[in-house]
């Protein structure tokens, strides 16, 4: 399994994220449970560590995953 070590940039981005949501939203629960969902799946990274994660599907939302062919016109 891999480690996972998480930058202290990233660490500064989800404050930034949950002081956004919970102060200028005026939600602090929903800036809670925005950055524990993130946190949960930042935390299954070393199981699957290909995974990329879409940031409609931490809030619960439709994701649609589109694939171009680089020669096909459109």
């Amino acid at each position: 399994m891999y480690k996972l070590k998480i930058s202290p940039k990233a660490k500064d981005d989800l404050a930034e994220i949950k002081g956004y949501i919970s102060q200028e939203l005026c939600n602090p629960q929903a800036a809670l449970n925005l950055v524990s969902r993130i946190t949960k799946k930042i935390r299954g990274l070393p199981e699957h560590p290909g995974l990329e994660i879409s940031p409609r599907l931490i809030m619960g939302l439709p994701s649609a995953i589109l694939f171009f062919h680089p020669t096909l016109k459109y």
